[in-house]
């Protein structure tokens, strides 16, 4: 996944996302013990525990999109899945991002990789309205050469999907007159048979999580069951790999879910299990949720200039770009062991 929701002042004359606050937990109780925060990216301090080489940058930033697009193909990606909101949405602490898309495809064409969209939820939503974002989204750059297609039909990938019914997807579906490939988020390895293959009218499931265990369908061992399920279906199977996950930058209560890299040892787990399982394509979460500590892009050792917050993780004693070689070189097993991908 690829986000595109930061900006600064340099180039969109405010911050957003690099400036994030503490998100409150749900159980006041537990958010007593966490006091109101904001990020200060004045002050070299990002909502991240790691920090970019490129620095707090702006996703609209033509340079930064090229080196990003470099950084890709050094990692052998072969589909870039770009979070998206149709215009006139957003999320609530970013800009809107559907101005971007053209710009990304074109650099998609010049790096050799393609891209799809990534539908993010927005308040509400129904099945129907965001197949109705997806014929928008078609319509606009459907024809683009860069846009990813499976069996002649643009690719999505839908976020929380699962809040929605099997029954109102199905149905959106059924009276959906703009043909697409929809690929579905589970939680639970039984909702694989309530979405896809028909049942709720997707053609593939994908698990994006990156800690292991947060979910079940986000645990490595029960992948090539899911593999198997959904070959049986008709489906396709997208396990996503993470190279680790910390998010306690933005969710300083959510230490728990903390997954530490290992030195690639824990991205390494990952990718074997994906592999083995059989599944046609590998998804990674993320090439630069910054958030969520999920990041493959280029890190660099640095410290906020701010009182009482900590020096940033890093990738030492390896490169900034440990992970991007490290996932051409799993993409390289990928593409022996299973052919290109399909």
């Amino acid at each position: 996944e690829m986000c595109r929701r930061y900006q600064n002042p340099s180039f969109d004359d405010r911050w957003a996302h690099w400036n994030h606050e503490h998100l409150k937990h749900w159980d006041a109780s537990v958010q007593r013990r966490y006091p109101d925060f904001v990020h200060d990216p004045t002050s070299g301090d990002v909502g991240a525990s790691f920090f970019p080489r490129l620095g707090a940058y702006s996703s609209r930033d033509p340079a930064v999109v090229d080196d990003h697009f470099r950084q890709l193909r050094a990692a052998r990606a072969g589909v870039v899945v770009v979070s998206w909101y149709p215009p006139g949405k957003r999320d609530p602490n970013g800009p809107e991002v559907d101005a971007l898309v053209r710009g990304l495809l074109d650099a998609a064409t010049r790096h050799g990789l393609e891209v799809c969209l990534h539908l993010e939820p927005w308040e509400g939503r129904t099945a129907a309205a965001q197949l109705e974002d997806v014929a928008y989204a078609v319509g606009a750059y459907g024809a683009h050469p860069a846009y990813h297609k499976r069996d002649g039909r643009c690719v999505f990938f839908a976020y929380d999907s699962y809040q929605l019914t099997p029954a109102a997807w199905r149905e959106a579906r059924r009276a959906a007159t703009t043909p697409s490939f929809l690929v579905g988020l589970v939680l639970e390895p039984g909702q694989l048979a309530q979405y896809a293959g028909g049942a709720g009218g997707f053609d593939g499931v994908y698990t994006y999580f990156g800690a292991a265990g947060f979910t079940r369908a986000a645990t490595p061992s029960g992948w090539a069951g899911l593999a198997r399920d959904a070959e049986t279906r008709g489906a396709l199977f997208v396990p996503c790999v993470a190279p680790g996950y910390d998010d306690t930058r933005v969710r300083p209560w959510n230490g728990e879910n903390t997954r530490a890299r290992e030195d690639g040892a824990y991205y390494d787990r990952a990718w074997g299990a994906a592999i083995s399982s059989g599944a046609h394509a590998v998804g990674v979460t993320s090439f630069n949720e910054w958030h969520e500590g999920t990041q493959i892009e280029e890190a660099v050792p640095a410290a906020p200039d701010r009182d009482g917050v900590a020096a940033y993780l890093d990738y030492s004693p390896n490169a900034p770009g440990f992970y991007l070689a490290r996932t051409a070189r799993w993409v390289g097993e990928f593409v022996e062991r299973r052919g290109a991908p399909s």
